[in-house]
């Protein structure tokens, strides 16, 4: 859409032109760019890249998504949540921007912003999906909510639009039925069966994770159910740089 200047606008409405309502709906036709810090734009747990990339970060020529993170997807009317168990879970990211850096942050609030852990990762030299691993962190509660967000720092640059994804993350609990369940489970299909009867995203997904390339029909499947169609054929990047975690 061509973007009309408010002096357009004015000699229209001057010279009879166009309407009163026309200008309305024109006007409420320009798409308003969504921003990362908003949860309740497009994906907000989760997805895709809400935030505009910097012409200067280096990029495939590849459409968007930029970024994505490998979350389920929400059920209509709420938002998506991953699932976990442990004090250690793994979250996978999609990413087509070349070198650079990321910076994963876990932050007990959307709100507080002094992060329960923070981890910066050395960018790739080609595009893939990569895992961000957290190490054990007491801070974890059971049966708690947690807000995590990936951002993707290209150059030093002061007040950069950097490329953003974010979610919300719980900590789940099994009851002492669950907990005989999982006891008597023997195979890795008997556990992802486990972990998708009840909902637990994140041990499902790095359970199929280890298994590839055997479980790639699998790992596409899973992708799929949960919209993410676009990303569920790129190559898993294996080959992750050590991360390099800093304490708040």
């Amino acid at each position: 859409m061509k973007f009309l200047s408010g002096l357009t606008i004015k000699k229209w409405l001057y010279s009879g032109a166009v309407s009163i309502s026309a200008i309305t709906i024109c006007l409420a036709s320009i798409p308003q760019l969504a921003h990362a810090d908003d949860p309740d734009s497009g994906n907000s747990a989760g997805g895709r890249s809400t935030t505009p990339r910097d012409p200067s970060c280096p990029v495939t020529n590849i459409q968007f998504p930029y970024i994505q993170s490998l979350t389920p997807k929400a059920s209509k009317g709420e938002k998506s949540v991953t699932v976990n168990l442990s004090q250690s879970p793994t979250f996978y990211f999609y990413s087509s921007h070349l070198k650079g850096k990321y910076r994963f942050r876990l932050l007990k609030s959307q709100k507080s912003r002094v992060p329960l852990y923070s981890q910066d990762i050395a960018g790739f030299d080609k595009v893939g999906i990569f895992a961000v691993s957290l190490p054990v962190l007491t801070a974890i509660k059971p049966q708690e909510y947690y807000f995590w967000e990936l951002e993707y720092l290209c150059s030093d640059k002061p007040n950069v639009s950097n490329p953003m994804v974010f979610g919300r993350l719980y900590r789940d609990r099994l009851t002492t039925a669950q907990k005989l369940e999982f006891s008597k489970l023997e195979t890795s299909s008997d556990r992802l069966a486990f972990y998708q009867k009840y909902g637990i995203w994140s041990e499902r997904l790095d359970e199929i994770a280890k298994l590839l390339p055997t479980s790639q029909l699998l790992w596409q499947q899973t992708l799929d159910a949960e919209g993410l169609q676009a990303i569920s054929k790129q190559s898993v990047l294996f080959s992750q740089p050590s991360p390099k975690p800093s304490k708040p």
